[in-house]
């Protein structure tokens, strides 16, 4: 309520003939040592923003932009960031077109100066004018990937902190979502062949989770989005290629299940892209049952990597046509075989649970009778391979 009134005392009253000066006094206030001061300087500006004429916020709409934009990388608190987009908005809508623009050019220089923080805000504010400019942002981010793709290179990854290359990721990935048919048609013209190029080594990057997850979410839009002919036309990066990036990520020691679930959802999307060739499709299903044995040998005590595949498993089985099943089964079903049978030292109930649920789902697409026989080679299989461990351990 004080604001309020505070408000309508510098935009009405006549003593008060420089409006400016309180607002500038609350930006001096962003930088206020406490979080609750914080938030009442940037509800004050709200107010002011709204309340005050578009002749008089023009007067100090580069310094309030420059001020507020700081704030979000510098600002620890997340309430307090969230205000700050949301003044951002504020301000954009309450001044001349003109000034806009001038805000719109600031944004560039930000994206072409080539220091990180400049470089951090600037994306965020870009995602701040799509939202309000909506379709009509779809021109300005054709304009602006030639910049953001000398941006988006393996070399950041040297050069820049790992929150900095999410930041950057994900607000690209936030912007590309928000215009899938004009991203379809940057793929056609070319204007993403830096952007999928230079994602490998950041998909790729194990030292870092924070790095590795934007880039499974940026490539699971992209693959989401575009078009399955154009990504089979590749050949820099192939379709294994993308492939293997993705398998890679499963191999990181410090996997999430919030990395693990965006590689299942990514190798899903992947599989249309091999699907077609028997060579292709079993080469998948090989390269997935040589990560449950990854998993099963180099760490016995997680769960994680196999849970995934099995999942992966369940939908490539309903998604393949039932002839070709077997090679699915030949790679695959032998780990399922060895879960549904408990024999993991470790959370054997949870990974015994979901291999029998996929166990179900072969059986309906496959039928009783070739599901049985095959369940049958495996444990024929498994205990031939029981029985040459206990020779050698004679022998031994």
């Amino acid at each position: 309520m004080l604001n309020k009134v505070i408000a309508l005392f510098v935009s009405n009253h006549p003593q008060c003939k420089k409006p400016s000066k309180y607002v500038e006094f609350f930006l001096e206030q962003l930088d206020y040592q406490y979080e609750d001061g914080r938030k009442s300087a940037i509800e004050m500006l709200n107010i002011f923003f709204e309340k005050l004429t578009k002749e008089i916020n023009d007067q100090y709409a580069l310094l309030a932009f420059v001020k507020l934009a700081a704030r979000l990388m510098n600002d620890e608190s997340t309430e307090c960031r969230q205000m700050v987009v949301l003044a951002i908005q504020k301000l954009v809508m309450s001044i001349s077109e003109s000034k806009r623009n001038d805000l719109c050019l600031a944004t560039k220089d930000w994206l072409e100066s080539k220091k990180e923080v400049y470089i951090c805000i600037a994306v965020q504010v870009l995602v701040i004018f799509n939202k309000l400019e909506g379709e009509k942002f779809g021109n300005t981010l054709r304009e602006l990937l030639p910049v953001l793709s000398k941006i988006v290179h393996a070399e950041i990854l040297y050069s820049y902190a790992e929150e900095s290359i999410g930041i950057i990721i994900d607000n690209l990935n936030l912007l590309m979502r928000e215009h899938k048919n004009q991203t379809t048609q940057f793929g056609e013209e070319g204007l993403l062949d830096s952007f999928l190029r230079e994602m490998g080594p950041l998909a790729r990057c194990s030292k870092s989770l924070t790095v590795q997850l934007s880039a499974a979410r940026f490539l699971g839009s992209l693959f989401s989005i575009l078009n399955k002919e154009y990504l089979l036309s590749r050949s820099d990066p192939s379709p294994r290629e993308f492939i293997q990036w993705t398998l890679a990520q499963l191999k990181t020691f410090q996997l999430t299940n919030e990395l693990a679930e965006q590689v299942a959802k990514n190798l899903v999307y992947l599989f249309d892209l091999v699907s077609q060739s028997d060579e292709d499709l079993q080469w998948l299903c090989h390269r997935l049952s040589v990560l449950c044995n990854f998993e099963l040998v180099k760490l016995p005590n997680e769960t994680i990597r196999r849970i995934s595949v099995f999942k992966v498993t369940a939908v490539i089985v309903l998604k393949v046509d039932p002839k070709r099943a077997g090679i699915v089964l030949q790679s695959l079903l032998p780990s399922l075989y060895r879960e549904m049978q408990g024999k993991s030292a470790q959370n054997t109930e949870i990974l015994q649970k979901i291999a029998m649920e996929v166990a179900e789902t072969i059986k309906g697409r496959i039928g009783d009778e070739e599901f049985t026989n095959r369940l049958a080679e495996c444990n024929r299989l498994f205990v031939a391979r029981l029985e040459e461990r206990k020779r050698k351990r004679k022998v031994d």
